[in-house]
C-alpha cells in the first residue's frame, strides 16, 4: 500500500499521511518524521465522531496544517506545513482515492478461481 500513498508522501512539506477506517483502525501509516505521534484508539473515536459527515476539510494550526479526505474506506489524513500546496495535494487525492475500494468477498464458485 505504501506504492499507492508515495506521491502524497513525497511531496515537498508533507510530513506523513495517515489511513483510517470508519470504525477507528488505522489501515496506512506513513511519516517522514520519527517523533511523529501517532493517534491513540480514544484521539481516533473523538476524530471520527468530528468527521462525521465531512467530506473534506483542510485545518490550519500554529505550525502547519491537516488535511483530510473522505474515501469509500475511510478518511485520509495528510499532516504538512503551511507552505505546502493544497492544490497539487487535492490532484494527488483525485488521482488516489478512487483506487481505495472497499474489498469485496467473492459469491459462490468464483471464490475458488482467481485470475
Amino acid at each position: 500500500m505504501k506504492d499507492v500513498f508515495r506521491d502524497i508522501v513525497g511531496m515537498d512539506g508533507v510530513k506523513g499521511a495517515m489511513l483510517l477506517s470508519f470504525d477507528g483502525a488505522i489501515l496506512f501509516e506513513d511519516y517522514r518524521e520519527s517523533s511523529a505521534a501517532s493517534l491513540g484508539p480514544s484521539d481516533r473515536e473523538r476524530l471520527l465522531a468530528a468527521l462525521d459527515g465531512v467530506r473534506e476539510t483542510d485545518a490550519v494550526y500554529r505550525n502547519g496544517r491537516i488535511y483530510i479526505r473522505r474515501s469509500d474506506i475511510g478518511f485520509l489524513l495528510v499532516n504538512m506545513s503551511a507552505a505546502t500546496s493544497v492544490a497539487m495535494l487535492r490532484l494527488n487525492c483525485d488521482i488516489l482515492l478512487p483506487t481505495l475500494k472497499p474489498t469485496a468477498e467473492p459469491k459462490g464458485m468464483k471464490r475458488f478461481f482467481r485470475k
